[in-house]
């Protein structure tokens, strides 16, 4: 079978959108190295996470010839026919515009509809081309797969796609997270970037929908004693100088740690070097940080709302992200009770049993097997 996907995300994005698209397409070359898989983006940007599908020949590289603009979303229809696609799958919220016409399987992945949630954090031109975008490519698409069924919900709900179109399918850590983590790569992680022994960790853009200033808000609300500091891995702009005026105003400035430029490989490590992951978004399409932190066997504290009480389980301390009070309370469980920490750092490792890749690969090839013409 011939594949091709929308690798744009791949090639260019170094967060959620990047990283599923990389463990999709890694897996399934693992699990079917038979079929040839074709890369369909407008340009490359080469990175310790993109060397692989740059050098292995397995994968098919397809840019445009000089500089298209519109290529992904217009002329890129060429190319896939160029190329005897049997299935095309895009990766991240569209589908090119004539695929229509071209008699093969199509596919989507929709992660999440999020401007539709938080329409301040998106200009209003974004929200438009979001919106046509994301409705062509579930009208075009033969199946939509989402990775929750908050998703799912969200497209019944906006744009009246059918349950029977839809494939839930959960998306799995990255394989660095499985790796085993020795108290030697701690150790080299905590000596590389200078973190305390003791920390806990938030991981995400710093934006208001992350919700990083409640978790600020209930750290002033422990004792001074019972204050960790707080390791985060992100970057933002107006909402971060909102949260450094806001820790400056607690008096917990010097507790927030800002990691800079990190390497990916030596996240699990400073995942594992933590005493617990706090994640109190108020909304997303999946959230990746939560079954990251389960992986290295950590305990997490998440919210209560959107797709995270899938994320999390029943392995997680689930919170209002509206209630510092009651991320503090959370967080001092974790920190005092070490019975109830091991205890969730064993229902993590059950729970994330669900996002193997094996699963997801096995639904995705009975998706592909199911539109193939």
């Amino acid at each position: 079978m011939n594949i091709g996907f929308d690798a744009k995300r791949l090639f260019t994005n170094f967060t959620g959108l990047g990283n599923y698209s990389r463990t999709l397409v890694r897996h399934y070359h693992a699990a079917f190295p038979e079929d040839k898989l074709f890369l369909f983006t407008p340009r490359i940007t080469e990175d310790e996470r993109t060397l692989p599908f740059i050098i292995d020949p397995a994968y098919h590289n397809i840019t445009p010839n000089g500089f298209r603009p519109l290529w992904r979303t217009l002329d890129v229809i060429k190319d896939i026919d160029a190329n005897n696609i049997d299935v095309y799958h895009g990766l991240s919220h569209e589908l090119p515009l004539g695929l229509s016409k071209l008699d093969i399987g199509k596919v989507v992945t929709i992660h999440d509809l999020i401007f539709k949630y938080y329409r301040d954090d998106h200009s209003w031109t974004d929200r438009k081309i979001y919106n046509w975008k994301w409705k062509h490519a579930s009208v075009v698409a033969d199946i939509v797969i989402v990775i929750s069924e908050q998703t799912k919900n969200d497209l019944i709900k906006y744009y009246n796609v059918s349950p029977a179109k839809i494939r839930v399918i959960y998306q799995p850590a990255d394989p660095v997270f499985s790796k085993f983590i020795d108290a030697y790569a701690v150790s080299t992680v905590r000596k590389k970037y200078n973190l305390p022994k003791a920390y806990n960790l938030y991981v995400g853009s710093v934006i208001s929908r992350k919700n990083l200033l409640s978790i600020l808000q209930a750290m002033t609300l422990l004792k001074p004693s019972e204050r960790q500091p707080l390791v985060i891995i992100g970057n933002g702009k107006r909402y971060k100088s909102k949260v450094i005026e806001t820790a400056k105003a607690g008096g917990i400035e010097n507790l927030l740690i800002w990691l800079g430029k990190t390497s990916f490989e030596d996240f699990p490590a400073i995942y594992k070097g933590a005493q617990m992951m706090i994640y109190p978004s108020f909304h997303e399409g999946f959230g990746l940080p939560v079954i990251e932190a389960m992986h290295v066997g950590i305990p997490v504290i998440t919210s209560n709302q959107s797709s995270l009480k899938e994320a999390g389980g029943d392995a997680a301390l689930l919170i209002d992200p509206n209630q510092p009070a009651e991320i503090a309370e959370a967080m001092k469980l974790i920190a005092t009770d070490n019975i109830l920490s091991k205890k969730m750092v064993d229902k993590g490792h059950q729970h994330i049993a669900k996002f193997d890749h094996t699963r997801m690969i096995s639904q995705l090839r009975k998706v592909y097997e199911e539109v193939r013409r």
